[in-house]
């Protein structure tokens, strides 16, 4: 029996959903590169795609090439250059994956440290203002709640008991 391919491994190959890893380096001043790796997979064919905030961008030459492993299985990176603004100002980047193997998409999400501060302060302000709504609530409808609690005591008859909050 004669091989069907150029590489007899790879004919023999089951499909291999691709392992995959997004992150940024700073190797220039004032860019950030962000690197979708995509690894162990097979069959080769594969789609990587970066995107902030709906919007694709363009993955640079030098990365796209896909490398055989020795195993048989492939690799391939997407990476994408932005200024220090867009990165600052794009909150999070998604790095997206599409493989014959797989039936739904894979997502890595990358969040720039900005937005990551002010994602928390806003989850901060939201729970603060919700803790000052919830307690003028508990004002309004029951005056004698505010800065009383549950009290235990016992009873005429020796009943341990609570005492009622209202």
């Amino acid at each position: 029996m004669q091989p069907k391919g150029d590489n007899f491994i790879s004919d023999l190959l089951e499909p291999a959903s691709p392992e995959v890893t997004a992150f940024y380096t700073s190797e220039v001043e004032g860019f950030k590169r962000l690197v979708c790796f995509a690894n162990n997979f097979y069959p080769k064919n594969i789609d990587i795609q970066w995107s902030v905030k709906g919007h694709k961008l363009n993955c640079s030459t030098d990365s796209s090439t896909l490398v055989s492993l020795a195993n048989g299985r492939f690799q391939r990176t997407c990476s994408s250059i932005l200024s220090e603004e867009e990165w600052s100002k794009a909150g999070i980047c998604t790095c997206t994956v599409n493989h014959s193997s797989i039936h739904t998409l894979i997502r890595k999400d990358l969040q720039s440290p900005e937005s990551v501060g002010g994602c928390i302060l806003k989850f901060y302000i939201k729970v603060i203002i919700k803790e000052v709504f919830v307690s003028s609530l508990v004002g309004i409808f029951y005056p004698n709640a505010m800065g009383r609690s549950f009290t235990p005591y016992t009873d005429p008859h020796g009943q341990l008991t609570q005492q009622s909050y209202f």
